[in-house]
């Protein structure tokens, strides 16, 4: 066998994954914090727990190589409530925390992923959130996983914090996912 015939075989083990407890432990908890129709099936939209409209999130932390990403790119993406959805929404919307970290370098990473254009480097930081908000109405996004999360333990960590917390606050308020080690 050559290395190229060892590498296909590798990448299709790689590709595999195996269902496990923490699998249905994260469908259950995410399924409890969408919506439901009259009739009972799950949609793209956050419950909202208080009276200021705030969601709860979800933190999924594993050791490297642990599958975090794996199961949640898999469960988001095959998630009855996301996969029906009309192509100008995006129900959920995954990003990685940039390097460095920095409140305005996670801005520009969630717009970008976001689909909005290039923002004007002079605009200030607390704006850029305001229009990511704008465009998870918009969008009707849902959920907003962030991977690497561990990541966002930096000099702006209460900055970033704070911003994210306010994700899950008001009118477009989404489901905030993060993962990391």
């Amino acid at each position: 066998m050559n290395s190229a015939q060892i590498d296909k075989i590798l990448a299709r083990l790689r590709a595999l994954h195996v269902r496990n407890p923490r699998d249905d432990a994260f469908w259950e908890h995410l399924n409890r914090l969408l919506e439901r129709s009259p009739e009972g099936d799950l949609m793209p939209e956050a419950v909202r727990f208080t009276n200021t409209g705030e969601t709860r999130g979800i933190m999924v932390v594993s050791g490297p190589g642990g599958g975090k990403s794996t199961m949640l790119q898999r469960a988001l993406s095959r998630h009855p409530a996301f996969v029906d959805c009309s192509d100008d929404t995006r129900p959920y919307i995954g990003a990685t925390v940039p390097s460095p970290a920095s409140l305005k370098s996670m801005s520009d990473q969630l717009l970008a992923e976001s689909g909005y254009p290039s923002v004007n480097r002079y605009r200030e930081v607390w704006s850029r959130w305001g229009i990511l908000r704008h465009r998870f109405m918009m969008l009707k996004t849902a959920v907003l996983w962030i991977d690497e999360a561990h990541d966002l333990f930096c000099a702006d960590r209460n900055l970033i914090l704070r911003a994210i917390k306010s994700l899950m606050q008001g009118e477009s308020a989404v489901i905030v996912i993060l993962s990391g080690t």
